[in-house]
């Protein structure tokens, strides 16, 4: 027997590589690569007024994907930054918690 799946993937996965959803979240969300991020060393999250509320160092890569728990923040905006070895590649996306 053989089973066979398919599964689409989000148009943004694909072109940007990442995506960060759901956006708008209620307490976690989750970072998704399309391949697996090797380069990736941290993720910074900051909220409206620039204060850095959650952080976590990938020395050595991280997996494709993995969650945010923000469950004990506010409701508001907040910027997720992604950094990779190659400083040029560091990405901000804003992201909203209901």
């Amino acid at each position: 027997d053989v089973n066979i799946r398919s599964q689409v993937l989000p148009a943004k996965l694909k072109n940007e590589g990442y995506v960060i959803l759901p956006n708008p979240f209620r307490t976690t969300f989750g970072v998704w690569h399309y391949q697996v991020p090797t380069t990736l060393r941290y993720i910074n999250v900051y909220n409206s007024v620039g204060q850095l509320v959650y952080s976590r160092q990938f020395p050595s890569g991280a997996d494709k994907y993995f969650q945010v728990d923000l469950g004990g923040r506010a409701a508001g905006t907040y910027t997720v930054n992604l950094g990779y070895e190659d400083s040029n590649r560091n990405v901000n996306v804003q992201i909203v918690k209901y």
